[in-house]
């Protein structure tokens, strides 16, 4: 199992926990065992992987459950992480750091847009990462990464909608148990005019 990430933090063990026990589940399921049987169950053995494509430097080729949150003592489980980043290889694994390398550095200069993409993928051909890949796919390759932005827009709308509503039940709280004002409310809770605007048109 593999995932790439940009942004560096150890929770990826966690993750990968949570993704391998989703996928053992899917395997049984799949192959009609039992885990609640007495029979023995049988199942591939597992390798999990980061691909990490940022710039901040790690220096670990393996990172593990009981090393990074428990000071490495021996716990009931144990989770290992292969860590993949730049190397001066020529594979198709580092290609494809280079190539997000490429995109994450166009996309913080010029924003998200079709243009930057199809800037990114220029680029990379003239650099020769991905490129017989980039020249037989192009159209796919800005397909999937317009999709990676809108989901991404998708969870920052989410995100921002949870918290209009946890200040919401904060604000009728105050003003049902003090009898404050709407105003004395968001000012107690010292809320941002923005805040203030997109609760006062949900009360």
């Amino acid at each position: 199992m593999c995932e790439s990430q940009a942004t560096w933090t150890e929770n990826i063990i966690f993750r990968s926990l949570a993704y391998l026990a989703k996928t053992y589940q899917d395997y049984f399921d799949a192959t009609k065992q039992n885990i609640y049987g007495s029979k023995k169950l049988q199942a591939p053995e597992a390798e999990l992987y980061v691909i990490y494509v940022g710039n901040k430097k790690i220096d670990k080729n393996i990172i593990s459950l009981s090393e990074e949150f428990y000071s490495g003592k021996q716990t009931a489980i144990d989770v290992r992480v292969n860590v993949i980043v730049e190397s001066k290889e020529n594979d198709i694994v580092n290609q494809y750091i280079l190539f997000c390398k490429v995109v994450n550095s166009l996309l913080e200069e010029k924003g998200r847009s079709i243009e930057t993409l199809r800037e990114a993928i220029r680029i990379c051909k003239n650099q020769n990462i991905l490129k017989d890949y980039l020249e037989s796919h192009e159209e796919e390759a800005v397909d999937i990464m317009m999709d990676l932005f809108y989901q991404g827009k998708n969870t920052d709308r989410m995100l921002v909608s949870e918290h209009i509503e946890t200040l919401l039940e904060s604000v009728k709280n105050l003003m049902d148990s003090l009898g404050l004002t709407f105003e004395q409310a968001t000012s107690a809770l010292k809320l941002s005019g923005a805040d203030k605007e997109n609760l006062r048109i949900r009360m």
